[in-house]
């Protein structure tokens, strides 16, 4: 019997600015301080306002959830999609506050393991901008302080208005009431992981949103000077500030971004429970759950039935299972690992699926819609260099590295001045396929202040994708005479890395004592 299926499209591959956001954050909601520390650095203030386990300016990032949730309310819904979900925070103080049922998504599994460990709400990994999730899957979508971090934020904006049947809540700092203001910050745009790259204007709203109508607000971002630290927050003043009533509730304040209110259907579906301002603030402010510890077995939770889910090489249903899901027609597997599954995958040019996502909304909302959304991701579009060549007074210099431990800026760029056993000279992120990278040549000099001393030995590290941090099987070793003459040392990468995976970060570590080391030149290479 032959097998009637299509035979498999060659896959697209990830774009190299994803790949390396992904593994950043997959590094940040593993362990981002710790290399074992055992304790998760929360993102949002989980732990309660002040505790030090968790990212700073809670006052600020209370605020923020309050204007997102009163949107929330207002928008209504009986079922939630947060996307670029972090821990699952959001979408679980919407399952508190409004009754909704609710699923939280992120483009790296390690925080959609934190949102099944932490709060049981249940996630998979996803490239906003080729979701695996049916047309309408969700009465409410939210996705905020997202979009800026996008390789592909048109697509993503188009996504999030597709699987939302009747409301989307978009929020993001970086978005710019003029095109010249949006424009000169695109202007000073850097591509580091994670960076805020994608921005836009108002005048985007219209190829982005229509045909649904759209409302809007600066988001306030409040001085919080007035309510103290993060260690010791005036709660009560914190309270009034957000009780304010709304008109007044950015007087004198700063206002960034917007909050927008895109919506698809008139009707508002009413949710479970319809709290008060005072109940949200109080909840928001009172909450707090136990330090997760790490590492901690991740639930396999069981995915809402009302969630249909959809190939993203396809686009046809998928089949589930406790392993995960498998596309009948084209056999695409996408199994659970740790309880989680990925659906990040490669994407098609914009150009070639732009007419199938415009015929899923209806069409063009107007004459040259379609071109309009080429030309804004077409300027939005920033093409990801790696750097692999650093030289003290070459373009790419040192200035990027950082020096660890006591390994000090010994007075012009790239001498470093050592007074203990283990300093560390550690490059920036790379984003470079080891198979571009496993060799290093390093041009230095060693000249120490003991003249006992004679060599030193000096190591060199990869840091590859999946290994969590350096690994002492990916470096290699030379000893280096410390006579101050400068001279090229080349170090090699084992050769049983996988040349396709993803460099990260190297290292450079002289073992000297009381020593100054001159570092000129660093070059990766095949």
């Amino acid at each position: 019997m032959t097998d009637s299926r299509p035979p498999a499209a060659k896959p697209f591959p990830v774009d190299r600015y994803t790949r390396l956001t992904q593994a950043w954050l997959d590094i940040r909601y593993q362990d981002p301080h710790g290399h074992g520390a055992g304790v998760y650095y929360a993102h949002e203030p989980i732990y309660g306002l002040g505790a030090p386990q968790c990212e700073p300016h809670h006052a600020r990032r209370v605020m923020r959830l309050f204007q997102l949730l009163r949107r929330v309310r207002e928008a209504g819904g009986r079922t939630l999609l947060d996307v670029g979900g972090a821990e699952g925070y959001f979408a679980k103080l919407c399952e508190e506050l409004f009754g909704m049922e609710v699923v939280s998504v992120d483009i790296s599994a390690e925080a959609c393991r934190r949102a099944a460990e932490i709060f049981a709400v249940p996630g998979c990994a996803v490239d906003a901008a080729q979701m695996p999730f049916a047309t309408g899957s969700f009465d409410l979508v939210t996705c905020a302080e997202v979009v800026e971090h996008l390789a592909a934020p048109v697509e993503s904006i188009l996504e999030l208005q597709r699987v939302a049947k009747a409301t989307l809540v978009l929020a993001t700092e970086e978005w710019f009431p003029t095109e010249e203001a949006r424009d000169h910050e695109l202007a000073e745009r850097s591509s580091r992981p994670h960076g805020e790259r994608s921005l836009f204007a108002d005048a985007d709203m219209r190829c982005l949103f229509s045909p649904y109508k759209v409302q809007f607000e600066r988001q306030v971002v409040p001085s919080v000077a007035s309510f103290g630290d993060d260690r010791a927050i005036d709660v009560g003043a914190l309270r009034r500030a957000l009780l304010r009533p709304q008109d007044k509730l950015g007087k004198g304040e700063g206002h960034e971004g917007i909050v927008a209110f895109i919506r698809k259907q008139t009707q508002r579906i009413e949710p479970p429970r319809t709290p008060t301002d005072e109940e949200i603030v109080d909840h928001l402010l009172s909450r707090a759950v136990p330090v997760h510890k790490l590492p901690a077995p991740t639930p396999s939770l069981a995915w809402p039935a009302w969630c249909h889910m959809r190939c993203v090489v396809c686009q046809r249903q998928l089949d589930g299972s406790a392993a995960g899901w498998r596309c009948g027609g084209c056999d695409q597997a996408y199994p659970l690992e740790r309880g989680v599954a990925s659906f990040v995958r490669g994407l098609p040019p914009f150009q070639a699926r732009l007419a199938a996502m415009l015929e899923e909304r209806g069409g063009e909302a107007y004459s040259g819609q379609g071109r309009d959304l080429l030309a804004l991701a077409g300027k939005l579009a920033m093409d990801f260099v790696p750097t692999s060549h650093w030289q003290r007074d070459g373009s790419e210099t040192f200035e990027s590295w950082s020096a660890e431990g006591d390994l000090a800026p010994g007075g012009r760029q790239g001498v470093y001045r050592s007074a203990a056993d283990d300093p560390q000279l550690l490059s920036p992120w790379l984003g470079l396929d080891v198979g571009k990278g496993r060799r290093a040549e390093v041009s230095l000099a060693v000249r120490p202040t003991d003249p006992a001393v004679h060599e030193t030995l000096v190591e060199f590290f990869w840091w590859v994708d999946g290994d969590g941090y350096f690994k002492v099987e990916r470096s290699d070793r030379k000893v280096v005479p410390a006579d101050g003459q400068r001279r090229q040392v080349t170090f090699t990468l084992p050769t049983d890395v996988d040349p396709d995976a993803l460099l990260l970060k190297v290292r450079l570590d002289p073992a000297i004592t009381p020593s100054a080391i001159e570092v000129f030149e660093v070059r990766l290479s095949a």
